[in-house]
């Protein structure tokens, strides 16, 4: 068996392209983007980058996101 040397590189492109793609047909088949939601507790400084990069990464795709902030301090439910 031999081994295949891959791009990563060359298959994040060809994702990205394809990801592209398949949002524009939805919305042209329903009229809008498909949107990610995202609940964000407190104001960790590695969320807070985190949901940043993530809202970048979505929209360059042209990928609606929606972001949700709760207080970090919100009480725990108990039975």
């Amino acid at each position: 068996m031999t081994a295949t040397i891959l791009s990563g590189s060359e298959l994040a492109k060809s994702m990205r392209a394809e990801i592209e793609a398949d949002v524009q047909a939805f919305i042209k088949a329903h009229g809008f983007a498909p949107t990610a939601a995202v609940v964000r507790a407190g104001d960790d400084p590695a969320s807070i980058s985190y949901s940043n990069a993530l809202e970048k990464a979505l929209g360059a795709r042209g990928l609606g996101f929606k972001l949700h902030t709760l207080p970090g301090t919100l009480p725990r439910k108990t039975s």
